[in-house]
């Protein structure tokens, strides 16, 4: 998911005292213009199998910006381990993306996929959901972490260029922040970690952020898309060198950075210098950091990092 922001009074706002910088990283350089019109992501129907109760399974998918005016989709199921693929629904679904299989068995696993169909022609799409048929309802998503880590957040995009989003997960679930008060500032205990998990809940790579990211919210940026236009979402952190602490904690000096993970295997691929800890006034200005994306251009999705607040 994307959020975009307007700032209507930049011009105002930018001068005040200098909190604020920021600083747009074109793709020449962190990797290569390859697109002529719009980049849009390369994702699957999103097809999602949910428990409803313990004889009925909804079944959900995306409508696609390609889809022709007149879609409609059938759907299939099939029993893990026995047999194959069986159309569930009556008559192809129009004018909706969802459907409930109310001719399952508790206790069974299940495989769903869609076909789309247009002019009486079916074509099979990409994306296949999996659903246990609990005895009651459980509406919600779930994979078994490899590590009992408590998460902090997580960032959602296509890793391995399949179609289907992947996780980055961030832990532990600590927070620091900067403000000053006595007795309010938190030694961080360990440093954050990054976890990638497959869309099917396998477990690709770690990364660990190291003891020049305090673990915060506003020292941790991280961000998972496609940037640099590949087919694969690649994830950019803030980064550091060493153990740059003083003795409570605070991390006041040493190189930063911005780095580019490979998607799957979270290896370094690139890194660029962080922007300036100078003008700022103090420390409790200059640690916030963010990352975000925009299409500055109206074409190519750009990384925009901001330092400062």
């Amino acid at each position: 998911m994307r959020t975009s922001q307007h700032c209507k009074n930049i011009d105002r706002i930018l001068p005040l005292k200098m909190r604020i910088g920021l600083t747009v990283l074109a793709l020449t350089v962190l990797g290569p213009v390859v697109a002529t019109a719009q980049v849009r992501e390369r994702i699957d129907r999103g097809l999602v199998a949910l428990t409803v109760d313990e004889d009925t399974v909804y079944v959900g998918w995306r409508l696609l910006k390609g889809d022709p005016e007149n879609v409609a989709f059938n759907v299939y199921r099939k029993d893990v381990g026995l047999g194959d693929f069986e159309r569930v629904n009556e008559e192809p679904i129009a004018h909706c993306t969802n459907f409930l299989d109310t001719s399952i068995s508790p206790g069974h696993g299940y495989r769903y996929r869609v076909t789309t169909v247009s002019q009486g022609a079916e074509k099979q799409t990409l994306g296949q959901a999996y659903v246990f048929a609990l005895t009651g309802s459980q509406p919600w998503f779930s994979i078994k972490l490899r590590d009992p880590v408590k998460l902090k957040r997580v960032g959602i995009g296509d890793l391995d260029g399949d179609g289907a989003y992947d996780f980055v997960l961030q832990h532990p679930d600590f927070n620091v922040d900067p403000y000053y008060r006595p007795g309010y500032w938190k030694r961080s205990p360990e440093p954050y970690k990054l976890d990638a998990y497959s869309s099917q809940g396998k477990f690709l790579w770690r990364y660990n952020m190291g003891w020049a990211i305090e673990t915060g919210t506003w020292y941790s940026p991280y961000m998972v898309f496609d940037i640099d236009q590949d087919g694969r979402a690649e994830v950019y952190a803030k980064a550091g060198e060493g153990d740059p602490r003083e003795l409570d904690g605070h991390v006041l000096q040493g190189p930063e950075y911005l780095v580019k993970l490979d998607p799957e295997t979270g290896t370094l691929l690139k890194k660029q210098d962080w922007i300036s800890r100078e003008g700022f006034e103090s420390y409790n200005y200059w640690c916030r950091n963010f990352l975000t994306v925009a299409y500055l251009d109206g074409r190519h999705p750009s990384l925009v990092k901001q330092r400062g607040t």
